[in-house]
């Protein structure tokens, strides 16, 4: 019969604790690799935009070319077909406001449209972004 005692008697030999330190650990790293595989998220890029000119006068249009407009990607290798995004806004900060200049939708993923600014921005640094892209730094002339 064990008891408790018994089993404390056991725990405290060297190879004993060894033994259920080592058990203990691998119940731990075996949940933690099925956990961490059962969850895994996308890491997809967001999308990323190109503008012609980067440095245009208040009232210029500007050409905007981009990529990775979907909604989904296949970094987990699962073979999901991209969904093109739609209704994407074009939108230009200066000092913190935001002007949304038009929107764009995508067919394949990429996107092309040009805007034009406003007549009333003032000259200076400025961010394009186009949905959640990444934002462009561009300057006002």
């Amino acid at each position: 019969m064990t008891t408790a005692a018994t089993v404390g008697a056991q725990l405290r030999r060297p190879a004993a604790r060894r033994t259920v330190a080592l058990a203990a650990a691998s119940v731990l790293l075996a949940f933690g690799v099925i956990g961490c595989s059962g969850s895994s998220q996308s890491v997809c890029a967001a999308p990323e935009i190109t503008a012609t000119p980067t440095a245009a006068a208040a009232g210029s249009t500007i050409k905007i070319k981009g990529f990775g407009f979907s909604s989904t990607c296949d970094d987990q290798g699962k073979g999901e077909a991209p969904q093109p995004l739609t209704d994407q806004d074009v939108v230009l900060n200066v000092d913190g406001v935001e002007t949304v200049l038009g929107t764009v939708d995508s067919e394949d993923g990429s996107i092309a449209t040009s805007v034009q600014l406003p007549d009333e921005v003032r000259p200076g640094p400025a961010q394009l972004r186009v949905g959640f892209s990444v934002p462009l730094e561009i300057t006002i002339t």
